[in-house]
């Protein structure tokens, strides 16, 4: 898809595929807590809430946004957790990893 270190056409599609989606979906968030706080919406527990969702939404357009740059980042994060959690590939999946972290602290 690359040749000397340019990025294709294709790539650039695929960015804007993922891109435009999260940044509608981030921007819904944005309309949703601004439409919250004129309804009187003050609540602690709710602007929690909003504020995860959009760390979540930012997070994963960031996610798009440095894809092209690192091509092995999904599999580097999940060994790097893997690593962190002393769990090998072979003693079984993420979900494994974080179940027994978890048992560990019980």
């Amino acid at each position: 898809m690359t040749t000397g270190g340019s990025v294709a056409y294709e790539q650039i599609q695929k960015l804007q595929d993922e891109i435009v989606p999260k940044v509608k979906e981030l921007m819904e968030g944005v309309t949703l807590a601004i439409d919250h706080y004129k309804e009187g919406g003050y609540g602690r527990e709710m602007w929690n809430r909003i504020c995860d969702g959009h760390a979540h939404e930012a997070m994963n357009l960031m996610m798009a946004l440095s894809a092209p740059a690192h091509l092995y980042l999904a599999r580097d994060c999940e060994r790097a957790v893997r690593e962190a959690a002393s769990i090998t590939p072979r003693e079984g999946g993420m979900r494994e990893a974080f179940q027994q972290q978890v048992a560990k602290g019980c």
